[in-house]
């Protein structure tokens, strides 16, 4: 069964080839990734452009402007998604944690509008983003991508609607993680490369993922790879 990866990044790394049974929901995070996108053609890939925190101007009249350019491109392709955007608190003395939650409001509300699934960033603000989902309620499907935190925090963004995508990394190690892991309800888990962002080759990359997380949930690896193409079924349909 082909595997699906429900989060990387394809424009950082121009040489990757995707396999043709495989699905691949790849993020453009600014500009200049929005328009290397918008020439790939190949019907693995499931496009979402977003502005990540980091790439937040704080010049107001530049990022009006990036934002109508990304509804029109949001406008123009209607199978790309809404992503990677969200909070990062590493980033608040530049980009304030209010300006972040302006920004991420309003990609809600576009991705609201145009009924577009959102893939969702967040480091060290787990719950301002949960306050921010439970008070804005994008009706539309949502990723958290890379997540690995406790889970009671885990439920309240499963209770909004929200899929948890975890990638690889050495929290497979950790108790905690694995104990959030284990109880997670099975129809909201994904899985993901985060690639070129992760150590190592793609493929056995993957193949690792997949095997450490069909070994944590105690079920047959082919039973795994269903119940991730069945979840992630939504974002890619």
């Amino acid at each position: 069964m082909p595997l699906f990866d429900a989060h990387m990044h394809s424009s950082h790394d121009p040489g990757f080839i995707p396999s043709p049974k495989g699905t691949y929901l790849t993020c453009a995070s600014k500009p200049g990734d929005w328009k290397l996108l918008e020439k790939e053609k190949r019907k693995e890939f499931r496009i979402f452009a977003g502005l990540h925190p980091i790439e937040i101007p704080p010049d107001r009249n530049l990022l009006n402007l990036l934002l109508e350019q990304l509804s029109h491109l949001i406008r123009k392709h209607k199978s790309w998604g809404l992503g990677e955007c969200g909070l990062d608190r590493r980033f608040y003395n530049k980009i304030t944690r209010e300006l972040q939650m302006v920004v991420l409001i309003k990609q809600f509300r576009m991705a609201t509008k145009h009924k577009r699934p959102l893939s969702l960033h967040q480091v060290r603000a787990p719950g301002a983003l949960a306050e921010l989902l439970e008070k804005e309620k994008p009706d539309v499907p949502l990723i958290i991508h890379g997540f690995k935190e406790k889970y009671e925090t885990a439920m309240r963004y499963i209770r909004q609607g929200a899929y948890l995508s975890l990638g690889p990394g050495s929290h497979w190690g950790n108790k905690d993680f694995l104990s959030m892991v284990k109880q997670l309800p099975r129809e909201h888990l994904l899985l993901e490369s985060d690639w070129p962002y992760a150590r190592g080759d793609y493929t056995p990359l993957m193949e690792n993922l997949y095997n450490q997380a069909a070994l944590t949930l105690g079920i047959d690896r082919d039973a795994l790879e269903e119940l991730i193409n069945r979840n992630g079924k939504v974002f890619k349909d």
